[in-house]
């Protein structure tokens, strides 16, 4: 992402944080889709706008809501061999 793009994205997320006041919580979802909405061009990925707002939130003090994020990894034994089942023989 570039700095400029960051920038935008930071701006936008530290303004919305501060329009919320002290609400219960920032969800991540709901930010992403604002962003996707008024910031059309934005190549920032979904994760890195969460993770900006996260950390938006965060300064002030507010929880967040990671809703909606997921991995677009597929993490599993057939592709990482930490993760690969052990034998329940071994768990004795």
């Amino acid at each position: 992402m570039t700095s400029t793009l960051h920038h935008t994205v930071e701006s936008f997320a530290e303004a919305y944080v501060a329009a919320r006041g002290k609400s219960q919580f920032v969800s991540t979802t709901l930010v992403i889709r604002a962003v996707r909405t008024l910031l059309p061009a934005c190549a920032a990925t979904d994760r890195e706008i969460a993770d900006i707002i996260a950390a938006a939130s965060i300064r002030r003090h507010l929880p967040v809501a990671l809703d909606g994020i997921t991995s677009t990894n597929k993490i599993g034994p057939a592709n990482d061999p930490s993760l690969a089942r052990v034998p329940e023989s071994d768990l004795q």
